[in-house]
């Protein structure tokens, strides 16, 4: 009661975040790690924007092998109506986020607000979903939260993988 519903997640590790204190509000990053099933481990992720203005626009995860079974999930967005605030009354997208991955990450990202300012951003009150699995136990470490009115990237304690040892320089 009286508290965000990602702190209802069993297991999960829940950070709450406030970028701008008195100025902006709050969001909040769970992760919650498990396996490992025949040596895969499933990394998942939530952010939840409680209040948070400036809207969340991208999130990334460093990983150091390859991983699979990756995936995202968001909530549909309402259709535009007249006067409903969103830019040309055009209503929220509700475009799944794209996802790159480098030798050394994984992202997932919307559209920014300089492409469309209707784009599908983790606005007030809702939770969009990350998840992979990979062959490395997890560590501790720092995913990337951007945002997507203002203000720039950054880090968030989370599990990710990096069990394997230390990577060459």
């Amino acid at each position: 009661r009286m508290q965000p519903a990602i702190m209802a997640w069993t297991g999960a590790t829940i950070n709450e975040v406030q970028p701008d204190p008195g100025n902006d509000g709050i969001f909040f990053v769970g992760s919650k790690v498990t396996g490992p099933n025949n040596g895969i481990w499933h990394y998942e992720y939530a952010i939840y924007n409680y209040n948070l203005d400036r809207g969340i626009q991208s999130f990334s995860v460093p990983v150091l092998e390859s991983i699979s079974n990756i995936g995202f999930h968001a909530p549909p967005q309402e259709p535009g109506w007249a006067n409903d605030g969103t830019f040309n009354n055009q209503g929220y997208s509700s475009m799944p986020w794209a996802v790159t991955q480098t030798s050394n990450s994984i992202t997932w990202n919307s559209e920014t607000f300089a492409q469309n300012q209707n784009a599908n951003a983790i606005r007030w009150g809702t939770m969009y979903n990350f998840r992979f699995d990979a062959d490395q136990p997890p560590a501790s470490t720092n995913g990337t939260v951007g945002f997507f009115k203002t203000g720039s990237p950054m880090t968030i304690a989370i599990q990710a993988p990096g069990g394997g040892g230390t990577p060459s320089p």
